[in-house]
């Protein structure tokens, strides 16, 4: 345990009293209707980006070789089954696999796949030819996936490929790729995965 100075627990006991006062009735309101207030929500990335918030990104763009022209937008966003059933085949795993490797290498990265099983097989895909790759999800048991996430922090796993289970509510220090193997339509789910690496 760290001994504090007198300054510093005053300090503390101020912050605490503060985030009592001020913070904790506006996490109350946040966490009772479920919406972020708009000072927040409404802080658009590029002006992020301006202010220095964030760092600016750069954008590598692979001509998509399947086509999405049948999978149908539901909700605001595509079909995840769909989406899986025209994304995950072996040709379009291992050329993503080959690509992240050639163009990034042991570079720290999150790869957004179509489905649990997309994600299974384009992190096989990647251990098959020597990156340190794994596959999270929602079927991910929570022990396992908490000793995954840990790896990857540690340095043990450098891509981690999921299921939308990292899209929201995690952050990756580490990662400065973000790969996306499943497209989406919404601009929400757009900046929640990119904002993963940034």
């Amino acid at each position: 345990m760290i001994d504090l100075t007198d300054e510093q627990r005053v300090v503390r006991d101020e912050v605490r009293v503060f985030a009592r006062r001020e913070l904790a009735p506006l996490a109350s309101q946040i966490d009772d209707q479920d919406v972020f207030p708009a000072e927040v929500a409404d802080f658009p990335l590029a002006e992020a980006v301006r202010r220095g918030v964030v760092a600016p990104l750069r954008c590598i763009r692979v001509k998509p070789i399947a086509s999405l022209r049948q999978v149908e937008i539901v909700g605001g966003d595509f079909d995840q089954g769909q989406l899986a059933a025209a994304l995950d085949v072996d040709p379009l795993n291992l050329a993503a696999a080959d690509l992240y490797q050639s163009r990034f290498g042991d570079t720290p990265g999150i790869v957004y796949a179509a489905g649990v099983d997309h994600a299974e097989r384009v992190a096989a895909a990647m251990r098959a030819i020597g990156l340190a790759a794994a596959a999270v999800s929602g079927r991910t048991p929570p022990r396992e996936l908490a000793e995954t996430l840990a790896a990857y922090e540690r340095g043990e796993t450098n891509v981690l490929v999921n299921a939308q289970i990292l899209a929201e509510g995690w952050n990756a220090p580490r990662a400065t790729v973000c790969m996306h193997l499943a497209p989406t339509a919404s601009r929400r789910v757009y900046q929640q995965r990119v904002g993963r690496i940034m």
